[in-house]
């Protein structure tokens, strides 16, 4: 597996093609036997590096709308008024 060493449009004896910087290529292809200079062997570096885990470096923990059968949800308690007699005695 070769990777493109950066970004550009190629024009090469099969037509022109547009290559993304760390795009990967067939060893084999006709556009590495022809051009070499244009790929690496090295592979690149990933754009994502960690896994994002709910509730850790930012991630947004997601609440589901529908509890799952058999689930039991606790309600927060609800907050209960009392209607205050009218001063007025209206």
């Amino acid at each position: 597996m070769k990777y493109v060493k950066r970004s550009m449009a190629v024009r090469w004896s099969g037509g022109t093609v547009s290559l993304r910087e760390g795009q990967s290529i067939g060893d084999d292809h006709p556009l590495v036997t022809e051009r070499p200079d244009l790929f690496t062997d090295t592979e690149p570096e990933p754009d994502i590096k960690m896994p994002a885990v709910p509730g850790r470096h930012g991630a947004p923990r997601v609440e589901r709308a529908t509890r799952a059968p058999g689930e039991v949800r606790k309600a927060a308690p609800r907050k209960r008024t009392t209607a205050k007699p009218d001063p007025d005695g209206a």
